[in-house]
């Protein structure tokens, strides 16, 4: 059993506390806070940056104002929304890029962000269940006429998923930005003579059996994972299901709690893969508050799961989010029969896999000193599966 740590302030949480499922709410809150502080430094140096540059686009900076005039807490639940995030990153790489400001595609990227950075403020105002939402605003957002997005094309867009899960917040994100983010990443991987575009992953997802198979495998986690499940609700707010043989999921480091699933007819790899990429993005999180490797490292190394040459940040992301699954399945070893021996022989093949990971990362990795830290309570974590 885990001893929750004392948190007297926001200092004293370790890499190492945030490695396992957290068990203290106090935790969360401390990221939180810490992670809507980072997204407002990296809005406000963005904004900076294209002003600088003398980029004045009026309808840009009246939606970050407008952003900036809602209350704390409004902002504290946007700075958490994947399309909010995603906007944020972009308009951060946008602003840095000099040669882009004068190029004509770049009203088109601008109009693009000014568009999410709406979504997200008009899709809080309108959807969110509390009532004094709406008093803390210091103006009213529905008579911005800045605001373009009707509230139907947003709800069509912003499914709910699994209302009836306690306190869930995970959404079925099927819109046209989910598509633009996930295609991206997807013809990384896609063979371009073939005829499956990447287009067609995500096609015809709304269907009865898929969103039952998704309900099933969220509801075995919140049953018999519970952990773990609120681990999922923090890191994960909306999951975009594809089908293609590229990849079976993915996540995107700029866009902070999406993730894109295969949604198995065997729900033990559906669990399999929201844990899996909920770790993606709980490791991302981790290393924007604490650096884990130092900035130069340019070599590739042999992954256990690749067989292309991967940098060393995908070794330790590989070493770590295979170590959460194998815990997860640990656990449910105790709580459902596992009388095909699934969970034991991917608990063992995940295993000697991670093993392979971190010997290359004692080997090649450079660590910063929190870096040791946490790479160390790795070591001590994976060494306590029972193989």
């Amino acid at each position: 059993m885990k001893t929750v740590p004392e948190i007297n302030n926001q200092s004293e949480v370790k890499v190492s506390d945030l490695l396992t499922p957290i068990h203290d709410s106090r935790i969360y809150e401390v990221l939180e806070h810490r992670w809507k502080t980072l997204v407002e430094q990296q809005l406000f140096v963005a904004v900076s940056m294209l002003k600088w540059n003398c980029f004045d686009h009026e309808e840009l900076f009246s939606a970050v104002d407008s952003y900036w005039h809602l209350s704390t807490e409004v902002r504290l639940n946007l700075a958490r929304e994947p399309l909010f995030s995603y906007a944020v990153n972009r308009l951060l790489h946008f602003a840095s890029n000099k040669e882009l400001l004068g190029d004509s595609r770049s009203w088109c990227y601008i109009e693009s962000i000014i568009e999410i950075f709406n979504v997200e403020i008009e899709f809080f105002f309108c959807y969110q269940n509390t009532s004094s939402v709406q008093s803390t605003l210091e103006y009213d957002l529905a008579q911005q006429k800045k605001i373009k997005i009707q509230k139907e094309k947003q709800r069509s867009k912003l499914e709910s998923l699994a209302l009836d899960l306690p306190h869930a917040s995970f959404r079925f994100g099927e819109g046209d930005y989910y598509r633009e983010i996930g295609e991206h990443f997807l013809e990384k991987y896609s063979n371009k003579n073939s005829a499956l575009s990447t287009r067609s992953a995500f096609s015809d997802l709304h269907c009865p059996n898929l969103n039952n198979r998704l309900y099933q495998s969220l509801n075995l986690i919140l049953m018999h994972l519970p952990d773990w499940y609120f681990d999922l609700q923090f890191f994960t707010k909306v999951i975009v299901p594809i089908e293609t043989p590229y990849a079976t999921g993915f996540s995107v480091d700029i866009c902070r709690g999406l993730i894109f699933i295969t949604v198995e007819n065997n729900i033990l790899d559906t669990v399999d893969h929201l844990i899996h990429e909920t770790a993606h993005n709980k490791l991302d999180m981790i290393n924007d508050f604490y650096s884990i490797l130092e900035p130069t490292q340019g070599s590739t190394f042999i992954s256990p799961w690749r067989e292309d040459l991967r940098p060393m940040e995908g070794i330790l992301h590989g070493a770590y989010v295979f170590t959460c699954v194998s815990h997860a399945f640990v656990d449910l070893q105790n709580s459902i029969n596992d009388s095909n021996g699934f969970l034991k022989n991917r608990i063992n093949s995940y295993y000697h896999q991670v093993s392979e990971a971190l010997a290359t990362i004692d080997r090649y990795a450079k660590l910063t000193n929190v870096g040791k830290e946490f790479v160390d309570a790795l070591h001590k974590w994976h060494k306590a599966i029972p193989v």
